[in-house]
């Protein structure tokens, strides 16, 4: 069993070696790992909300009549 591990092991350090982690990926949060710097300059990625479980206000709602 032991000698399995070290196997499993040595295929996962070989798999890191060939495809290495892509640094300009981004991920769920809309951050990559690549440049900090940039992504605060262009800001973190707008959340996208569904309209229908979006709460109403009762004052934003007369405005809208109003225009």
């Amino acid at each position: 069993m032991h000698c399995l591990a070290d196997l499993i092991f040595l295929i996962y350090l070989y798999q890191r070696w060939i495809y290495p982690v892509d640094k300009k990926r981004v991920n769920e949060f809309g951050f990559g790992g690549e440049d900090d710097q940039a992504v605060a300059e262009t800001g973190p990625a707008k959340e996208v909300t569904d309209p229908a479980k979006e709460e109403t206000d009762p004052a934003k709602e007369e405005e809208k009549k109003t225009k």
